[in-house]
């Protein structure tokens, strides 16, 4: 598909992520009734995702950011690190306050709350495709108060999973990257944070995040 500012040319082709098969399949059924959508695929979680991104490119992926045990946020992660990666919108109904921070500190495109109608999100679709970012009022002084946004965009996404309940060695196996590596950044995010321990930098997560 061609995109940028002057406006799309072709069908956006995109990825629908989310653990729920009522979700993936409803929302397949409403892109595929706009004549925007080009190509739509699924998938139940993010290695899923994983395999069917790097068979093909896509344009947009709409992703959930609860996954089951996993996080939307290392989608977001990955993509970061890929030339010909999709822009990433967030469709979540998780009440976390300061999920679009986090989302626009790893690089995300849009954020959009499962509280609005689905023809809302087709919009930031486009939107998106065409090149945009679309968030909802961010607090930028609270933000910049914030410790998070001080962290790497692989320091956040290490200390979203600590919060998910991962250990070092299950980071190292997801992210590909060995154990002292995921040490050596989340030394530097306690640092940041000022945490003593995991324990500590958790706290500070999910205080941020409204949890």
């Amino acid at each position: 598909m061609s995109t940028g500012a002057e406006g799309v040319t072709a069908p956006i082709d995109i990825v629908i992520v989310d653990k729920s098969p009522l979700v993936t399949e409803g929302l397949r059924a409403f892109f595929r009734a706009d004549g925007r959508i080009g190509e739509i695929a699924v998938a139940a979680g993010v290695d899923e995702f994983f395999a069917i991104s790097t068979k093909r490119a896509f344009d947009v992926a709409v992703t959930g950011w609860v996954l089951g045990a996993d996080s939307g946020s290392r989608i977001l992660e990955a993509v970061a690190d890929r030339d010909d990666g999709p822009r990433v919108v967030v469709y979540t109904g998780a009440p976390a306050a300061n999920i679009p921070h986090t989302v626009m500190a790893l690089g995300g495109a849009a954020f959009c709350s499962k509280t609005e109608p689905p023809a809302r999100l087709i919009e930031i679709v486009v939107e998106v495709a065409r090149g945009q970012m679309v968030f909802p009022f961010l607090e930028v002084r609270r933000w910049r108060s914030d410790r998070l946004s001080t962290l790497t965009p692989r320091e956040m996404a290490f200390v979203a999973a600590l919060a998910d309940g991962h250990s070092n060695k299950s980071l190292a196996a997801e992210f590909g990257v060995t154990v002292n590596t995921v040490k050596f950044h989340l030394r530097n995010a306690y640092a940041k944070l000022d945490a003593r321990n995991r324990a500590q930098a958790v706290a500070v997560f999910l205080q941020s995040e409204g949890g």
